[in-house]
């Protein structure tokens, strides 16, 4: 046997050794003896049965061996064999490769022995004739307790595999890698698909009515543009609200026109539940608010206030057609800095409006992807 051929044997032994994991099987009566599929030329399944008998030195019982061999083999390659044993030892399944068919056949036959007999040595002998004085069977006693058989001229120590190990480890650093022959566990589990980031961005245009800023109810009319990313958006929008007269005094008196400009930031956090989003907003808001006067003895330049404040609100939307839906926004608006008007010579004040302002908006949204 040369050095490949004996590097392969070596780890197949090996391989054979560690490969006794418990049987769960059924039982070995039930089972064929050897499935065999092989390209022309190679050696077929009596072939591998008599190496086996040969390896374990006696006949095989009946139903005590079922393998399944598979041997491929490209044109430049190395001829590859896939086996799967069950045995009355143990089961599993390896996959081996090597320079000739012949090569896999007793690496194949060493690892079914070695799994029948774990005190298969790989030495081919001939399979006793059942002759004897019966001397052979007296057991010995080991340190541990347990009992062995004799050894005999054809059988071999319990440390056998210690000295496989051994011859192994001998061999030269130019000998090729033995196949690894563990068991490998491959997780085929088809893996959940990377959920696409989701970004869009509506634009809305709509009008509406404000109450509380202003001297009376108003209506008026903007838009806003929102960028949102899966629930969470970003909102920005401007409106402006129709001039209304303010007096001092009665309504014979002087008093200034005044309209109100606004515009928010928010920040939004919604959900889609039956194709209706609904969201709730928190932000900031400026407020301008330009003021001419009128009636009194000199005129009056106009003039704009600036105040500020806190908004929140919640919204509605409902598509309709494609990617426009229906909108519907509530917000109120809580003033830190109100756009007091005031007449500038005298300081004398025009309209203070509340510090709680509410505004309803309805209106168009289209959403881009």
């Amino acid at each position: 046997m040369d050095r490949r051929s004996l590097t392969l044997a070596l780890g197949a032994a090996l391989a054979a050794l560690a490969w006794r994991a418990p049987a769960h099987a059924q039982p070995a009566a039930d089972r064929p003896a050897i499935r065999w599929d092989a390209p022309a030329g190679c050696p077929g399944a009596d072939a591998l049965r008599d190496r086996v008998v040969a390896q374990l030195g006696r006949p095989l019982r009946d139903g005590e061996l079922d393998a399944q061999v598979k041997v491929t083999h490209k044109r430049g390659a190395r001829w590859r064999m896939a086996i799967v044993v069950h045995t009355d030892g143990g089961d599993g399944e390896r996959t081996l490769d090597a320079a000739s068919c012949d090569a896999l056949v007793d690496a194949a036959a060493l690892i079914v022995a070695l799994t029948i007999d774990p005190l298969a040595d790989g030495t081919p002998r001939d399979a006793p004739d059942g002759g004897g004085d019966g001397s052979a069977g007296d057991a010995t006693v080991r340190d541990d307790g347990r009992a062995v058989a004799p050894a005999t001229d054809d059988e071999v120590p319990p440390d056998e595999g210690d000295r496989l190990r051994r011859d192994l480890a001998a061999l030269d650093d130019e000998t090729p890698p033995l196949p690894d022959l563990r068991r490998r566990v491959v997780d085929t589990s088809p893996r959940e698909p990377r959920r696409p980031v989701d970004i869009d961005v509506r634009v809305r245009a709509g009008i509406g009515g404000e109450l509380g800023t202003l001297p009376d109810p108003a209506s008026g009319g903007g838009g806003g543009v929102e960028v949102a990313l899966d629930g969470l958006a970003l909102d920005a929008s401007a409106y402006h609200w129709r001039q209304q007269r303010t007096y001092v005094g009665d309504t014979t008196g002087p008093g200034a026109d005044a309209s109100l400009t606004t515009v928010a930031v928010r920040a939004c956090y919604g959900a889609t539940r039956r194709r209706l989003r609904s969201a709730g907003c928190l932000g900031g808001e400026l407020e301008a608010m330009r003021s001419e006067g009128f009636g009194f003895d000199q005129a009056l330049p106009a003039a704009t206030t600036l105040g500020f404040g806190v908004i929140a609100g919640v919204s509605w939307a409902y598509p309709v057609a494609g990617p426009v839906a229906v909108r519907l926004d509530i917000t109120s608006a809580f003033l830190v800095a109100r756009p007091v008007l005031t007449e500038a010579r005298t300081g004398q004040i025009l309209y203070d409006p509340n510090f709680l302002s509410w505004r309803g908006l309805a209106g168009a949204e289209v959403t881009f992807r």
